[in-house]
């Protein structure tokens, strides 16, 4: 009788399990998407974040999911003073979700806070290394609001903080920070070859004092490469795949996506509207 106790609290903790494993995360995700996308946040996207602006409605919408979800789970704390505000929740968990609206809002997580800075901070006192942004392996991400705020308006080619900063959490998901994201191991020498080729032609270039497209931070290690190649990728899409062909098709099965649709749709989105006027 004992055993038979003993075995069916044994089940009922197993099922429990395998509920909370497999049920629990989809029924929570549909109970937070249930409630409408506020319009306060859709009036923020359309007015501040560019890269919302120029996506196809689909994927605008599946970003809105993805940003509920964001926002209900990670924690947001104002640093030097800042007040948190929906422009701020809102701005930077587009902006993150765009590296995985291709994937799944699992990507990130292990992600637990982000820790905004009005502006530049000091990362190292001793030094005095001033930063915008920094990712960490404990599941925080530190960033710099104005950056992030004009990057996210003007969406200048090559450069996006918070894309850059979001990029090193996806490298750093099996624990290491080294310029390779979660891919399949059989992708693994591909991807190591191509990426670390570019990185030592990188390099050559500015010991040889020339001039380079990429951002010249990119040659500071490997982390950092895949970073800002994913800045590019996502932001001058066009011109990345011009310089880097390679590592552009590698981004692109990486991520699910390929940016020039947006930026070739938005374009002639742009050239309809001055035909009509």
């Amino acid at each position: 009788m004992q055993q038979w106790i003993i075995g069916t609290i044994v089940a009922v903790i197993g099922i429990g399990l395998v509920l909370w494993l497999f049920f629990w995360p989809s029924w929570r995700a549909r109970r937070i998407l249930q409630k409408p996308f506020p319009r306060q946040w859709r009036r923020i996207l359309r007015q501040r974040v560019r890269l919302y602006q120029i996506l196809p409605p689909p994927l605008q919408r599946r970003l809105e999911h993805f940003i509920q979800l964001f926002i209900h789970d990670k924690k947001f704390y104002g640093a030097a003073g800042l007040v948190i505000t929906d422009a701020i929740r809102v701005t930077i968990a587009a902006e993150a979700c765009v590296l995985i609206l291709g994937r799944t809002i699992d990507e990130y997580a292990k992600l637990r806070s982000i820790v905004v800075y009005p502006s530049s901070f000091l990362a190292d006192e001793q030094n005095q290394v001033i930063r915008l942004g920094e990712s960490w392996h404990n599941g925080r991400v530190i960033i710099a609001w104005d950056e992030v705020a004009n990057h996210s308006l003007y969406l200048p080619p090559g450069h996006n903080v918070t894309i850059h900063e979001f990029a090193h959490q996806l490298d750093s998901q099996d624990g290491y920070s080294d310029g390779i994201p979660n891919i399949p191991a059989s992708a693994i020498h591909i991807w190591s070859q191509a990426f670390s080729h570019a990185l030592a032609g990188l390099r050559q270039q500015l010991q040889a004092a020339q001039p380079t497209w990429l951002n010249p931070y990119a040659a500071t290690n490997a982390a950092e490469f895949f970073a800002v190649c994913s800045e590019a990728f996502f932001t001058d899409p066009y011109a990345f795949e011009k310089h880097y062909p390679d590592l552009f098709q590698l981004l692109r099965s990486f991520y699910r996506l390929d940016p020039r649709e947006w930026f070739t749709s938005r374009a002639s989105q742009d050239a309809e509207k001055k035909q009509v006027r």
